[in-house]
């Protein structure tokens, strides 16, 4: 972890957001999680290999009956919650590309 922070400094990588991409992400955030069903209280856990660069694909089974399991399979696309030209698509285009510290 800490060897990750020394190359992120190293390589003068952008560290900071801006107040109103912070206030954009908190108001997303909040309207995403009233329309969606929450699993945060669910065993989610990512099914991308250890080589993988973004951890973006997960799973969770639940016991619902005796003999009944449910499988949800979680997605993520990054994509959805930044709308061109917000705050936080300003920040991001600063970065302009993904950066793996391994």
């Amino acid at each position: 972890r800490l060897r990750g922070l020394s190359i992120h400094t190293e390589s003068s990588l952008p560290t900071k957001f801006t107040t109103q991409s912070f206030i954009q992400l908190g108001e997303t955030f909040r309207e995403e999680v009233a329309k969606r069903k929450d699993f945060r209280k669910e065993c989610v856990f990512s099914i991308d290999p250890s080589t993988a660069k973004d951890l973006d694909d997960a799973l969770h089974v639940r016991k619902v009956d005796e003999d009944v399991y449910e499988v949800g399979v979680h997605i993520a696309d990054v994509s959805y919650f930044v709308q061109a030209g917000s705050a936080l698509d300003e920040v991001a285009s600063q970065r302009a590309t993904s950066v793996y510290l391994v």
